[in-house]
């Protein structure tokens, strides 16, 4: 189906379509979504029933019918596929490749480890959900780069694997995905600055408590400790 063109003739429209847009995302998320004119009667407020211009029939079709140009407009393509539905399988391909190395050094607790690049992996992910400039990157490559940036900020002495056997299984992992080096390493550059910004931005602090925890490994004050040890952050 050929998408349209959306366009809106004045302000006074626009709760119109935020209305518009709460129902479509009610009706994708939702189990049971909300009928259209309890959406609608949220957002049109009661006191414009004094506006002589005010015909709420007339604004509730049109309602239906901006939903429904919306709809046109955006190709009726809504399918997202978050980047922690591919975390559990990052770590299953991990495990694996951990395994066809037969990696079984004295000290080393896989199922610590790989805990820990889960949480970490976690961590960063939830951390890159508030910057709207990561929507560039695909939830595959997200997962990928933030996986590779969790194994960068553990030390390698603790997953006991040198540096050239880690990297082809990250490339083992990015080719599972279809997700090339170079969308990698952009993406990971980008995570950085979040993991830096991070600190500047109080309301955050919250997030950091919640991977401080005992129960998330303390991922957060290794993340913390690392950045402070490369002076990246006081």
């Amino acid at each position: 189906m050929e998408k349209s063109n959306f366009t809106y003739s004045n302000k006074g429209e626009l709760p119109l379509i935020g209305a518009c847009v709460l129902y479509i995302a009610a009706k994708y998320e939702e189990i049971y979504p909300p009928k259209a004119s309890r959406i609608f009667n949220l957002f049109i407020d009661e006191k414009d029933n004094n506006d002589e211009n005010y015909n709420k029939p007339t604004n509730h079709e049109k309602f239906i019918k901006l939903e429904y140009k919306m709809h046109l407009t955006l190709g009726f393509d809504y399918m997202f596929v978050s980047p922690f539905t591919y975390l559990p399988r990052i770590m299953f391909l991990f495990k694996k490749q951990l395994n066809q190395l037969k990696i079984n050094e004295e000290g080393m607790n896989k199922e610590n480890v790989t805990k820990k690049l889960f949480y970490l992996t976690m961590f960063i992910l939830e951390l890159n959900l508030l910057e709207y400039k990561m929507l560039q990157y695909d939830s595959s490559v997200l997962v990928v780069a933030a996986f590779y940036l969790s194994n960068k900020i553990l030390p390698l002495s603790v997953i006991k694997l040198k540096d050239k056997t880690y990297k082809n299984i990250v490339n083992t992992i990015g080719e599972e995905l279809n997700v090339s080096l170079l969308e990698i390493r952009n993406c990971v550059k980008e995570l950085c600055s979040v993991l830096v910004n991070n600190h500047k931005f109080k309301d955050l602090f919250i997030m950091d408590n919640k991977f401080y925890k005992e129960d998330f490994l303390h991922v957060a004050k290794d993340c913390n400790d690392k950045l402070k040890s490369l002076n990246i952050i006081s």
